[in-house]
């Protein structure tokens, strides 16, 4: 952030490059409140899986998901040998129901 202190008269001059920068303070309406965080695709920079821009609904074709495999931690790692397959999600779970 950059700032200025002192007086400026206006024939002086000012260089380098500054940045504004604002805060809202209070309450939001709804609508604004609907508008910030209710619709997601007007975002910019949105995050993406295997390089496709998570933007709606993808299917896990379209995001280069082959398959989800299910193990336990246990299963895992008593398979010394396995290779993994090119877009699996492998997904490790000690959960256990009594």
């Amino acid at each position: 952030m950059t700032e200025i202190h002192g007086k400026v008269k206006s024939s002086q001059r000012i260089g380098g490059s500054t940045k504004i920068t604002s805060a809202v303070n209070g309450e939001l309406d709804n609508n604004v409140k609907n508008r910030i965080y209710g619709d997601y695709n007007p975002l910019r920079n949105h995050p993406s899986i295997n390089g496709v821009e998570l933007i709606g609904n993808k299917t896990s074709e379209e995001l280069g998901i082959t398959g989800t495999y299910y193990g336990t931690t246990e299963y895992w790692n008593s398979q010394p040998s396995l290779i993994s397959i090119k877009g699996g999600v492998y997904v490790y779970s000690d959960y256990k129901v009594d």
